[in-house]
């Protein structure tokens, strides 16, 4: 260690001492360090903390609220309960359309008409 103070101490003042890298790895260039500040889990957290934005036209609006006041509930509770509805219902259609065009071997009861029977 004597030796490289006795080096660093013959080095001019004004200029500054070069840092060692390694040949193996190139230096951290600000393209790779804007990546690796934006992960996907980063990018998840924030959008969630913030919640879901959304333009609703003015009289669907004003329709919310009052259901809202209607229902003694805040904005929020009132979209996340339509949100939720809106949800089951189009699941609920989907999976039945999708029974539907597998063709389940399901027996399919049909009513006759009163004008048939004797």
């Amino acid at each position: 260690m004597a030796t490289a103070k006795k080096k660093a101490a013959q080095k001019p003042a004004g200029k500054a001492a070069k840092k060692k890298t390694s040949p193996k790895r190139a230096p951290a260039t600000k393209k790779s360090a804007a990546k690796k500040r934006v992960s996907k889990k980063r990018a998840v957290k924030k959008s969630a903390a913030g919640g879901v934005r959304l333009g609703v036209p003015l009289d669907l609006d004003a329709r919310l609220r009052n259901l809202a006041v209607q229902m003694d509930l805040s904005l929020e509770e009132v979209l996340i309960q339509a949100m939720s509805e809106f949800a089951d219902n189009w699941e609920d259609h989907l999976l039945t359309v999708r029974n539907l065009n597998a063709g389940d071997d399901r027996m399919q009861l049909s009513v006759p008409d009163d004008d048939n029977t004797p």
